[in-house]
């Protein structure tokens, strides 16, 4: 039966109803009847279409769709997601391509992360978590859903302000306070975006609350954090950036007080602590202090220029080409410290790009294209793009060749065997194998690690390990990428070499890197039958399982971030490592499918 209603909201024809403050991009695309309530935010391409519902202050970002549906007041539906048929109950969020279909029932607080899909006539009960890539056939009635670690791969990743808001900050900021004895001094720093300092500001009100002092160090990179914290004196630090790929996304990033990036150890007792909200809360006589550093970059740049040989540069005259994103902290201090020491900047590239895609000698990006075509033009020595942090390199020769990350960790473990024989590089299982075959030509040796820069880093960070690397130490080239580029100019300068004759010493190699989804729930059965099936062939266990064949090796790996794995492979020819890389693909895939059909044991 028919009941009249009317709804509060104004009439716009074509069946749509439409509240107050409601805000619908002009390429968004609405079809009747539907009735969108106050305050309703409708992104570009996204589409409403026929029987929908739309509470007040929900938010449907760009390309996602709903149609028969009735989505209830303050939630949030990330792009592309898409809702076919169902209920979404009060606050509830879903990410990025999430989508749930025809009956589903979604409880209220419930969080649907990027890529999960809730399947026809599954009902989820309030303040659930679905987490990345899970596909749900059955009701989630019990427990709290398949939830997430608080870390990330490289810190603690959220949406900004839905799932990093201040009231998070400020429990974060809590939680790391109580994690260190009172009266200790904590670092904070962050990216210079507009958003930031909020959430920065909600930290410092946490930690301060535990007795714990908060040095408020600016707008600076990562890698300055790192030196100040231990420059200072300090007990550890947080820097606070936004993610370079999805703008939305921030990271609350850790390193403890030795400068290197909290270990998995450190991570599980914060953790634990803001889980269980076990937070030391001290009398007003023993509240915290907030104490600002405003030089922190000057101190930076004298600590880097005291790592190099600068008469050696100043003598060379060397002309370089830097690029880094705009508006970030390193755009003032690259130029301030190659004036320093005599180095031209002829030119600065400035664009965003992430150098965690995947970028290649192969398949340079537009930036990245421009870079090299100015340093040819220029006939500059080389060229830099970094990372906003500083942490991250791409360099590109006199001749305009690009140098990607597996050849630049290459080049470096080079510099280190020349300048000190008989030297330990370490380096993670995912490097070519080219790099033994350097240690083997100049006398060196290297030791395979996990890819957790953590556990990299405490290795480099041991001062026996360091030393022996001489005036090279990996720790520096491999993670600050402007102490790395000085020190290759360096070398370069007493050596009398161009940066392509050093890459030049470098044997040839072909690497393959392909991704496979895999749930989260089958990975690790996954993993099993793997290392299973290849027992009786040669592999290594040091991080997932690598296995050797006659034409190169591969290495499946899970990914910490994403229900997918990683395929690393080298041939003896590019062709090779690409087919060795989808071999292994497909036998994940079979695996995974596998599961579908009958659940792993």
């Amino acid at each position: 039966d028919r009941v009249k209603v009317a709804p509060s909201a104004v009439y716009q024809g074509q069946g749509i109803w439409i509240g107050q403050g409601v805000q619908i991009h002009k390429s968004a695309r609405l079809q009747g009847p539907a009735l969108l309530g106050d305050y309703c935010r409708i992104g570009p391409e996204a589409e409403i279409g026929p029987y929908t519902v739309l509470g007040h202050n929900v938010q449907v970002k760009e390309r996602a769709g709903i149609e028969h549906s009735v989505v209830w007041d303050g939630c949030y539906l990330g792009s592309g997601s898409q809702v076919k048929g169902a209920v979404i109950c009060q606050q509830v969020t879903m990410e990025k391509a999430a989508a749930v279909y025809e009956g589903a029932v979604i409880g209220d607080q419930t969080r649907i992360e990027r890529d999960a899909v809730v399947k026809p006539e599954v009902k989820i009960w309030p303040h659930k978590r679905l987490g990345r890539g899970t596909c749900l056939h059955t009701s989630l009635v019990w427990g709290a859903g398949s939830k997430k670690n608080l870390f990330g791969s490289n810190g603690i990743p959220g949406p900004f302000n839905r799932e990093i808001t201040p009231e998070v900050a400020a429990k974060l900021g809590a939680a790391y306070g109580s994690s260190v004895k009172p009266n200790k001094k904590i670092g904070i720093s962050y990216d210079g975006q507009q958003a930031i300092p909020m959430l920065k500001s909600a930290f410092l009100s946490g930690l301060l609350s535990t007795g714990v002092h908060g040095i408020d160090l600016g707008m600076i990179p990562f890698t300055a954090l790192r030196y100040a914290v231990n420059a200072l004196g300090l007990e550890g630090g947080v820097h606070i950036n936004l993610d370079q790929e999805d703008l939305t996304k921030v990271w609350f990033r850790f390193i403890n007080g030795q400068g290197t990036i909290f270990s998995r150890n450190e991570e599980r007792k914060l953790e634990n602590i803001f889980i269980r909200e076990d937070f030391r809360r001290v009398g007003m006589e023993e509240m915290g202090l907030t104490y600002p550093l405003s030089n922190v970059d000057e101190i930076y740049s004298n600590y880097v220029l005291d790592q190099v040989d600068r008469m050696s540069l100043r003598e060379r005259g060397f002309k370089v080409v830097a690029g880094t994103a705009p508006e970030g902290p390193l755009v003032g201090l690259l130029p301030r410290v190659l004036n320093r020491i005599g180095v031209e900047q002829v030119s600065l590239i400035s664009g965003n790009f992430s150098l965690d895609t995947a970028i290649s000698a192969r398949g340079a990006n537009r930036v990245l294209r421009e870079l090299a075509e100015t340093v040819v033009e220029q006939q500059a020595d080389l060229g830099a793009w970094f990372d906003p942090e500083g942490e991250k390199i791409i360099l590109v020769d006199e001749r305009g060749q690009v140098i990607d990350e597996n050849l630049y960790l290459l080049l470096i473990a080079s510099i280190i065997f020349q300048a000190n024989p008989g030297a330990k590089v370490a380096m993670p299982v995912t490097a070519p194998h080219a790099l033994e075959a350097l240690a083997e030509k100049f006398g060196g040796t290297v030791i395979r690690t996990k890819t957790r820069a953590s556990q990299l880093m405490e290795l480099l960070a041991e001062p026996g390990f360091r030393e022996r690397q001489g005036e090279y130490p990996q720790i520096l080239m491999q993670f600050d990428a402007l102490l790395g580029m000085l020190k290759i100019l360096e070398f370069m300068a007493n050596g009398s070499y161009t940066l392509s004759a050093l890459v030049g010493q470098i044997p040839r190699f072909y690497m393959d890197l392909q991704f496979t989804p895999c749930p989260w729930e089958a990975k690790g059965q996954v993993m099993r039958r793997l290392i299973e099936k290849h027992n009786n062939a040669k592999v290594e266990l040091v991080d997932g399982i690598k296995i050797y064949e006659d034409q190169g090796w591969a290495l499946v790996l899970p990914d910490a971030d994403e229900p997918v794995y990683r395929v690393y492979s080298e041939g003896f020819s590019q062709e090779a490592a690409a087919e060795l890389a989808a071999f292994y693909v497909d036998e994940i895939q079979k695996l995974v499918q596998s599961q579908v059909k009958q659940p792993l044991a």
